[in-house]
């Protein structure tokens, strides 16, 4: 991992109180999204070690220092493109009725940045690239351990579950396993169309986890039979 000073901290992503972003966290957040479009393509013609850190500045007419100043390492220059799908699942789930179902919720942020083929394009990109950059693979994975600990909280206000509970953990991290798995699915598949975004893939995943870990088949699937080891019938 090439970095920055030791002290270049990068704040959380994730709000969990409520209220608007200041005025400085927005702007904050617009020149990481700055950053992140300047390394983007780098990263993909060059890969992520054949790209030097001050390539990302010279894009952008900055020096190295500022990049430090917003971003611990190189590979976290991707992170707002990687992490802006988990951010807004984050803000439905968070504003959604607490007389409703938060499943419903889930299946409603299957269709977040459908309209954005842009955005979508960023995220197919950086997903498929995390097979053969660990680095960015790190940060991915990173992105889901945050957003799945933020999913925890909001399962907790909503149920008041206690904090630190096996229940609410299990329920968001499999949640957001669904999502995770979804959308690296929709992402490395070369026959989808990215515009169409992994809704499907989404709405699919989130019907097998409450299905419950049944061990059975799919619906219209044909059963396997299981193999017969020496000696048995």
């Amino acid at each position: 991992m090439t970095s920055g000073s030791s002290g270049a901290a990068q704040p959380s992503r994730l709000r969990s109180g409520p209220g608007r972003p200041t005025l400085s966290e927005r702007h904050r957040e617009v020149i990481k999204r700055d950053i992140a479009l300047a390394a983007l393509p780098l990263f993909v013609e060059k890969g992520l070690e054949g790209t030097a850190v001050g390539e990302v500045a010279d894009a952008l007419g900055v020096s190295t220092r500022t990049l430090w100043r917003y971003f611990p390492t190189k590979e976290a220059f991707v992170r707002p493109l990687l992490g802006a799908g988990m951010d807004a699942a984050l803000r439905a789930v968070r504003d959604w009725p607490a007389d409703r179902p938060l499943l419903e919720a889930m299946e409603q942020v299957s269709s977040l940045g459908a309209d954005s083929p842009e955005a979508l394009g960023y995220l197919r990109t950086l997903v498929r690239m995390t097979r053969t950059e660990p680095g960015l693979r790190a940060v991915w994975l990173d992105v889901y351990y945050e957003t799945a600990t933020a999913l925890t909280e909001i399962i907790q206000e909503r149920t008041g579950l206690p904090p630190g509970g096996l229940h609410a953990r299990t329920q968001a991290f499999a949640l957001n396993a669904a999502l995770l798995s979804a959308v690296e699915t929709w992402a490395c598949d070369d026959t989808a169309e990215y515009t169409t975004g992994p809704a499907t893939a989404i709405l699919e995943a989130l019907s097998i986890v409450a299905d419950g870990l049944s061990m059975s088949a799919p619906r219209g699937s044909k059963p396997t039979r299981p193999s017969t080891g020496p000696g048995k019938a």
